[in-house]
């Protein structure tokens, strides 16, 4: 039995406030925090987040006012990434009058017209707890927030409806997706927890489906200070192997069985860096170009390993991610060990 091997480094490309803009319109804005990082990819995923509701619209949504708008919305979509710098970044006690509307300060603010910019207060999306731990607005309420504002370019005025209907697309959302948290605690003093997670959503197109086309699964690594969209590189690097000198172009893919391994490994570099090396697997089928019979099967299984590093960020101690550390496992399930076996690594 044979098996081939093949190396190389996964690319990560982290989401940049200012500058990352890949759904269609752009962003403007100081600072590129967490916060602003989350409704940038909520921005660009817009058409994602609003097929999955599309599928199941009885379940997403209840009223046929819901129905209405939710449609406007997500036909117009194009029309609203044509405009230059549409989701800007402001603070509201810079411009205190901008986002006071109704008697309240809002979080964000638009026009009444498809492709108006939307304007998000930067003093709102973030928010200290009890413990004095600073925490940024999550993707999904970036969401809800997005679709609120979006509402306002169809003459939709009710402020309580849109919250409703933003709250719900951002539900539905979360019961289609799943959040996979790196949970390791230490109650040690000099200990620094890891903050890491993934969060994933699937649509419901199965493989014998002819529109298993592109990713059917979609990723995003939180290590607590940036966002990294995992898809642009599994886009690229993925392939069906035939040999060790031939591959197969993928036409599709979908994970599933997603889950971190419990522990981690920890070293210190030739720069006396410390590091740790955490490992995420999971299934994944992957619509191969072509059948072969050197390859018995589409089901793969796939091995993330990220590696963080501990720095300092304003006097306190942070585990943090170097993406160009990264490295992913493509491993073929074990079905006909008849056959030749092909593992390769990106």
């Amino acid at each position: 039995m044979k098996i081939f091997f093949l190396i190389c480094g996964l690319h990560l490309s982290f989401l940049s406030a200012p500058t990352w803009a890949t759904g269609g319109g752009s962003i403007v804005g100081n600072g590129g925090g967490l916060a602003e990082q989350n409704f940038i990819y909520a921005y660009n995923n817009l058409a994602h987040f609003y097929d999955l509701c599309w599928a199941h619209e009885n379940e997403c949504l209840n009223s046929t006012e819901e129905k209405k708008i939710f449609h406007l919305i997500r036909d117009s979509l194009s029309q609203e990434y044509k405009t230059t710098h549409q989701i800007q970044f402001l603070s509201g006690q810079k411009n205190p009058s901008f986002f006071f509307i109704d008697g309240q300060i809002r979080t964000a603010v638009t026009g009444d017209h498809v492709g108006d910019p939307i304007f998000i207060n930067l003093d709102l999306i973030y928010q200290t707890n009890s413990r004095g731990e600073v925490i940024a607005t999550d993707i999904g309420t970036a969401l809800a927030i997005l679709t609120h504002e979006m509402g306002h370019h169809h003459q939709m005025k009710d402020h309580l409806f849109l919250d409703l209907l933003g709250a719900k697309i951002h539900t539905f959302s979360l019961i289609k997706g799943e959040t996979l948290k790196y949970d390791y605690f230490s109650n040690s003093l000099f200990e620094t927890n890891t903050d890491l997670t993934i969060f994933a959503s699937h649509s419901d197109i199965t493989p014998g489906e002819t529109d298993f086309r592109g990713p059917q699964s979609w990723l995003v690594l939180n290590d607590g200070h940036q966002i990294y969209d995992l898809n642009t590189s599994l886009n690229h690097l993925l392939y069906c192997p035939i040999s060790n000198e031939k591959k197969d172009e993928t036409l599709g893919y979908r994970l599933y069985q997603m889950q971190w391994r419990p522990t981690f490994t920890e070293k210190t570099d030739i720069n006396g860096k410390i590091q740790r090396e955490y490992t995420f697997q999971s299934s994944i089928y992957m619509n191969c170009q072509s059948s072969t019979d050197n390859y018995p099967t589409n089901d793969y299984q796939i091995i993330l390993h990220f590696i963080l590093e501990q720095r300092t960020i304003s006097k306190n101690w942070f585990w943090t991610l170097t993406p160009e550390l990264t490295r992913l496992e493509v491993i073929p399930k074990l079905r006909d060990t008849k056959k030749n076996i092909f593992t390769h690594f990106f």
